[in-house]
């Protein structure tokens, strides 16, 4: 009888030795790291510093306040700059930038705990370079500023065209800052420099050299001006061919050159002006378009048709004379005309619904010279104004700024809450009649106001003002028609009438007068005063009634205007009060 173990009695015994040898090892590896994390000190790795403070062994927090301590001043401190051989000094404030002690100090603890870094930092020092956050916002702003004082931009080389000649521009060098050397430099030298930065200027080129100038002097510049050019006109309306001669003197200034892409200079024409030049000469057979327009015959308004113009060709005009100007001899092109459409034709004028009376209204004015250079200014500057549908019609935009230049002059306005003398005295007369007929016209009000206080002549609630800069008179044409607006002036009145498409029967709902207040004297000896009566503050509501074509009402809309008191002012100095009477004495007998 056999006695010996089972097979797997030995491979058993082997695994238990091997399982024992991998724990050893195990055990031993973890005790071999805790020494070298009891021998580092626990934190961050011995021997690790950041520009020369040494935080190893710290913890995390520890080394943030070391660095906060020791590096915060130094973080302050103003950099020294070289711009352009001057030398200033800039804070990290100013250039966007700020030590970022936590990010540091995390940096440094990436690694801290990994066997190889213990190891190593038993008998290696660690230098840690600092984390710095850039305000690029703050950067960007202080390298524009040294760039707007050191920059020069280059010079384009240029021919320029006279009366008489062409006339070669040399180019010149510029110089510019290097933006990105610039901050690369200055991130560099926060908190590891005490040197002076030096920020990079580099040249800068101009994009057309000497040798473009000198080309194309030769190859344009000199010919063109060198002689007359003769143009034929062909298919002119008078049915015949025009030849017209342009001297130098009259094409010169039209040409001008331009850079290319590649460095190079290329003629250009103004055609603009050398059309005028050539349409001056072709007075008999060219002539400007005219667009529609409307004359009210009989209180309704008729269209009068536009005329189609007729003008030399643009296009051709400008390949004539760069196919020609270059040449020494046969200085002779041809050049068609075109036609010219007007703005408005007869058939979209015919299309605009201009074919009625909204409404018209006439507001009269005293008497004097001024009120009637002003107010007539602006009537003359309203009338045959037409409003788009869907265009907002603005009052200073179309009168213009009230100056001597626009044609107006000093006369009475109300400033500051009494009457003072300004230029354009008198043109909310005008104003206030363009309200009442864009009021009772249905047009949809944008902005209007009423004087600061009232006037007797107008209607309470129902009135405008304006002043350039600040207060305006606006309203929209919110029709699907046209509206044609046309005005007048006597010597006493301006009339303000609309056409169009009458969508609305309109009407004012006057209320009354509320929150009356009364007006007190008060006397100026100043040189600028004006005498003013005085005049009752009040609020009133004044709704305009919107009805259908069959008087069916639709909307109500109500404006509300509240007047300012109106003190009564009388120039010179107030009156003494005179003294009373002494009671006489009674006497007995």
């Amino acid at each position: 009888m056999s006695t010996d173990l089972p097979p797997s009695i030995p491979a058993a015994a082997n695994h238990r030795r091997t399982l024992a040898v991998v724990g050893g090892l195990a055990l031993g590896t973890a005790l071999l790291y805790g020494l070298l994390v009891a021998v580092s000190g626990g934190g961050l790795a011995r021997g690790t510093s950041v520009l020369g403070v040494d935080i190893g062994g710290q913890s995390e927090q520890e080394a943030v306040t070391t660095l906060q301590a020791e590096l915060g001043a130094q973080a302050a401190e103003p950099l020294t700059v070289s711009i352009d051989g001057e030398t200033v000094t800039v804070t990290p404030e100013t250039l966007g930038f700020a030590l970022d002690a936590e990010a540091t100090v995390a940096a440094a603890s990436r690694g801290s705990l990994n066997p190889l870094a213990l190891i190593a930092g038993l008998f290696a020092s660690d230098q840690i370079e600092p984390v710095v956050t850039v305000d690029n916002v703050a950067m960007a702003a202080y390298l524009e500023e040294v760039s707007g004082a050191v920059d020069v931009e280059a010079t384009d080389g240029d021919v320029i065209f006279t009366e008489t000649s062409a006339e070669a521009v040399q180019p010149a060098d510029g110089r510019a800052l290097d933006d990105a050397a610039a901050a690369a430099a200055l991130q560099a030298a926060y908190l590891r420099s005490t040197e002076p930065v030096v920020l990079p200027i580099i040249e800068a080129l101009p994009a057309v050299d000497t040798d473009a100038v000198v080309q194309a002097m030769a190859a344009f510049g000199a010919p063109a001006m060198s002689g007359p050019v003769t143009l034929t006109v062909e298919g002119t309306k008078a049915g015949k061919d025009v030849t017209v001669v342009l001297k130098p003197r009259s094409f010169g200034p039209a040409l001008s050159m331009e850079p290319a892409p590649d460095g190079s200079l290329v003629p250009v024409v103004n055609v603009k002006k050398l059309r005028g030049v050539v349409d001056a000469q072709l007075d008999d057979v060219l002539k400007d378009p005219k667009d529609a327009t409307f004359r009210i015959s009989g209180g309704k308004p008729i269209v009068v048709p536009s005329v189609t113009g007729q003008t030399v060709d643009a296009d051709a005009l400008s390949e004539a004379m760069l196919d020609v100007l270059p040449k020494a001899t046969d200085r002779t092109a041809v050049v068609g005309v075109t036609k010219v459409q007007p703005a408005l034709t007869t058939e979209a004028a015919k299309a605009l619904g201009v074919v009625e009376r909204l409404s018209t209204f006439t507001q009269p004015f005293p008497y004097a010279p001024y009120r009637v250079q002003n107010i007539g200014r602006a009537a003359r500057y309203i009338n045959g104004t037409l409003l788009m549908p869907g265009e907002t019609f603005s009052m200073n935009d179309t009168v213009k700024e009230r100056t001597v230049e626009n044609g107006y002059t000093v006369g009475t306005i109300i400033s500051g809450g009494k009457f003072a003398l300004e230029l354009g005295g008198g043109v909310s007369t005008a104003t206030t009649t363009m309200w009442h007929s864009a009021f009772y016209a249905g047009l949809e009000r944008i902005e209007q106001r009423g004087h600061s206080f009232y006037i007797s002549r107008y209607l309470p609630g129902l009135e405008a003002t304006v002043a350039w800069g600040s207060l305006d008179l606006k309203f929209r044409n919110d029709s699907p028609h046209a509206v044609l607006i046309k005005s007048s002036i006597t010597n006493t009145s301006v009339t303000v009438t609309m056409y169009g498409t009458k969508r609305y029967k309109i009407s004012a709902d006057f209320g009354p007068r509320t929150n009356i207040r009364p007006f007190k004297t008060v006397y100026d000896d100043s040189a600028k005063c004006v005498v003013q009566p005085g005049v009752q503050g009040f609020r009133i509501v004044v709704t305009r009634v919107f009805k259908d074509l069959d008087g069916k009402v639709v909307k109500r809309e109500p404006l509300t205007t509240s007047y300012n008191v109106a003190n009564d002012i009388r120039c010179g100095s107030e009156p003494k009060p005179k003294p009373k009477p002494s009671p006489s004495p009674s006497t007995s007998g």
